[in-house]
């Protein structure tokens, strides 16, 4: 998997967290849904609250 960082404005997802350690995460966001997800080398998945609801950011405006 390549890891790339965008500042495109355009760009649909948003990368808002970023960790290295043994594995490299991130957490990035849905411009046009406002859903979380939690990215590193083996896979993607929404990012879930305790409660098993997913993480949704407001969003402002439209994408």
């Amino acid at each position: 998997m390549m890891w790339t960082e965008k500042t495109n404005p355009n760009d649909r997802f948003e990368c808002v967290y970023s960790q290295v350690g043994q594995c490299r995460v991130q957490i990035i966001v849905d411009k046009m849904t406002g859903v979380n997800y939690l990215v590193s080398e083996t896979g993607v998945t929404p990012l879930l609250n305790a409660d098993g609801t997913v993480v949704s950011t407001q969003l402002e405006g439209t994408w």
